[in-house]
């Protein structure tokens, strides 16, 4: 059973996840020939360097600060290429992460009882120190009486 977090994964998807990036690396190492003489050609003209300069670091930007979106992208990648070796079913997929859920809900549950608590002994905590003042007034209008 795999899930999102913490899940076993099968062995295949795991080889896969690895496989996916040496292949993407091979492929463009092999085009390399190709890809630059594209890219001197294409960025010949300043402007259009600057604004595909510009793009690229938004979407590299944006891709790169959100760790959900690339880790459940590329799971789901790695997920969709085993697809073609094994049968997955994606009960069981939803399954763990129902899982994962319900442990963030008990969690949550938890200190949401933990606050309420607190809540209550620092109210108990304030009547007690608002009838420890009431005192100290009382004995300090009666020290100022027999001042005067």
């Amino acid at each position: 059973m795999s899930n999102i977090e913490g899940g076993k994964s099968p062995l295949l998807e795991k080889v896969i996840r690895w496989i996916i990036p040496a292949g993407l690396a091979a492929i463009g190492f092999y085009y390399w020939g190709l890809i630059l003489p594209f890219l001197i050609k294409t960025l010949a003209n300043t402007w259009l360097f600057a604004a595909m300069v510009i793009a690229t670091l938004g979407v590299g930007g944006f891709l790169l600060s959100n760790k959900n979106f690339l880790y459940l992208t590329y799971l789901g990648l790695c997920r969709k290429v085993t697809t073609w070796f094994i049968k997955l079913d994606p009960l069981t997929t939803m399954d763990g992460y129902i899982a994962v859920l319900k442990k963030k809900r008990a969690i949550l549950k938890e200190s949401l009882i933990q606050v309420g608590a607190r809540k209550v002994k620092l109210e108990r905590l304030v009547d007690v120190k608002t009838k420890s003042k009431r005192e100290n007034e009382k004995f300090w209008l009666a020290a100022k009486k027999q001042g005067d």
